[in-house]
């Protein structure tokens, strides 16, 4: 049965399209692609929208870069800032509305409402559940996928889209983009539409998880997934089953990030590690690479602060963000370290900047005494 978001006229609506503009500018108007895009964001729209109307819209090719996240190196293909617009139209008024209902609730990446601080908090919750109920006579299983965005197989996702959708030009636009992958495998980091094929690719899989076999503890962000069941032959059944399940679909397990532990060792979940005590606290750690990391960072923003490249900011707000991210965990003396360790980096320019606001308000404070009630008489 077509459903209210399978018509392609929803995509080529002009207001659709400049909302979709003004959404992908938030935060980026100091780019010059934007600046160009919106300095002209009517003409640009109307432009865009003809060639969906008349079918001669192509993907324009891919800005390639790598990023290093959390000592991981990530090949980004990043899209033009027009088939941005494109694809913000196509996710949040026809694909987004339609597909995000089919995922199970324990599905935590990339939607509203949801993220890591979400996935977090269930992997808390779920040891805590499982503590109360089985003690520590109780294991988790950890999954994690090899190379899972490059691995993903394009009739799979198409295939998904195919049964829930029916415009052919809906299709066909979603087929296009998939293709300007060769080889009919891999979606790229970067792409709003890469981000929902990796949840769609292993749905099945989650729904089989929870309405098929059971598992009460179940959790999934992207390629990383995990299971808590008091039945260690179990597990190890289950983890035989989803080997034979993303095998057929052209895709593997990581083996050596998969295996099953005693919820008192614990696994490594999003940055974290967790583990139950025999008392049933949940203690979340913060992995040492991540403070490791986080060192070296500060040590080279020291070197190009010397070398005038960077602010004092900059480099309070890299320590403040970091400081945002580990204390989700049970952190509070990291932090005071990492604080102190900051301090004493950052010692001299921070008096320095300390100095200088004293001066500033020096001339303001003079000001004022002149202006007390003892110069009136």
């Amino acid at each position: 049965m077509k459903n209210q978001y399978d018509n392609f006229e929803i995509l080529t609506d002009f207001d659709n399209l400049y909302m979709a503009h003004t959404s992908c500018r938030k935060g980026k108007r100091w780019k010059d692609s934007v600046a160009i895009y919106d300095l002209r964001g009517l003409e640009c729209t109307l432009s865009v929208q003809e060639l969906l109307e008349t079918g001669y819209y192509r993907l324009s090719g891919y800005n390639c870069f790598t990023l290093n996240e959390r000592g991981k190196r990530r090949e980004i293909k990043s899209i033009k800032y027009h088939d941005r617009v494109v694809q913000k139209c196509l996710m949040d008024n026809i694909i987004t509305p339609v597909m995000e209902p089919t995922l199970v609730t324990t599905n935590c990446a990339s939607q509203k409402g949801k993220g890591t601080d979400f996935a977090l908090e269930r992997l808390r919750s779920d040891l805590s559940a499982a503590w109360r109920r089985y003690g520590t006579n109780c294991y988790i299983e950890s999954f994690d996928m090899h190379d899972y965005f490059a691995s993903i197989p394009h009739d799979l996702v198409n295939h998904i889209y195919e049964n829930k959708f029916s415009d052919e030009r809906i299709l066909a636009l979603i087929k296009h983009i998939h293709a300007t992958i060769e080889g009919g495998v891999g979606v790229p980091l970067g792409n709003q539409l890469s981000q929902l094929d990796a949840l769609l690719a292993l749905s099945g899989l989650d729904h089989i998880v929870k309405e098929k076999w059971y598992i009460k503890w179940f959790t999934r962000y992207m390629d990383d997934f995990y299971m808590v069941h008091p039945d260690k032959e179990y597990l190890k059944e289950i983890k035989r089953k989803v080997n034979d399940y993303v095998t057929e679909r052209g895709m593997s397990l990581n083996r050596k990030k998969t295996r099953i532990v005693p919820i008192t060792q614990g696994i490594n979940w999003l940055g974290f590690h967790f583990y139950v005590t025999n008392t049933g606290k949940v203690v979340q750690k913060l992995l040492p690479r991540s403070y490791k990391h986080h060192k070296k960072k500060l040590l080279k923003m020291r070197r190009l602060l010397v070398e005038g490249k960077i602010t004092l900011k900059e480099c309070e707000d890299a320590h403040r963000g970091w400081k945002a991210h580990a204390s989700r965990g049970d952190t509070y003396y990291l932090i005071r370290r990492m604080d102190q360790f900051f301090r004493e980096l950052f010692n001299d320019f921070i008096k320095k900047e300390e100095t200088k606001n004293v001066e500033d308000i020096k001339p303001a404070c003079e000001r004022d005494a002149g202006e007390g009630p003892e110069h009136d008489v």
